[in-house]
């Protein structure tokens, strides 16, 4: 073969040695860029987590917010329930005490009332209930008198 062709060979080598080299590079490229897409997409899925992580993370305290709140209200409505039992009590006492001096008053009358047998009947009037007392603090027995 003559230098001629060997020229041609050595250029043709060379041209597909460029070739070869042009593609590996335009394959390295378009892998860089795939890559970097697949970061891209990553980011933003990253992103997306971090801002639905964040919106939970605000919906949790909200909830734990409104549950502190609850048990609050819950915790004044006990001691409100507790306030209306002692004032219950409280009523009740005032009430049992009132009866009391009720019944206390009324057996005092009973043995006041020269009308009322008070080892008969307990402290009740001789007279039927239709009596009213008088003016002078006797049923219809007195006569005005101020003697039975």
């Amino acid at each position: 073969m003559d230098t001629t062709a060997w020229i041609w060979i050595v250029i043709a080598i060379i041209v597909v040695l460029l070739v070869v080299v042009f593609l590996l590079r335009l394959n390295r490229q378009r892998r860089m860029h795939q890559a970097e897409e697949l970061k891209d997409k990553a980011r933003e899925q990253a992103s997306r987590l971090r801002e639905d992580a964040n919106e939970s993370g605000l919906t949790a305290r909200e909830n734990q917010a409104a549950a502190a709140r609850t048990a609050a209200d819950a915790e004044q409505a006990a001691v409100d329930a507790e306030r209306l039992r002692i004032e219950a009590e409280r009523q009740h006492s005032a009430a049992a005490e009132s009866v009391s001096r009720s019944k206390e008053q009324l057996h005092e009358a009973a043995v006041i009332d020269p009308d009322v047998d008070v080892s008969a009947n307990a402290g009740t009037p001789d007279s039927t209930s239709d009596d009213e007392p008088s003016a002078g603090g006797r049923g219809r027995h007195s006569h005005g008198t101020g003697s039975p």
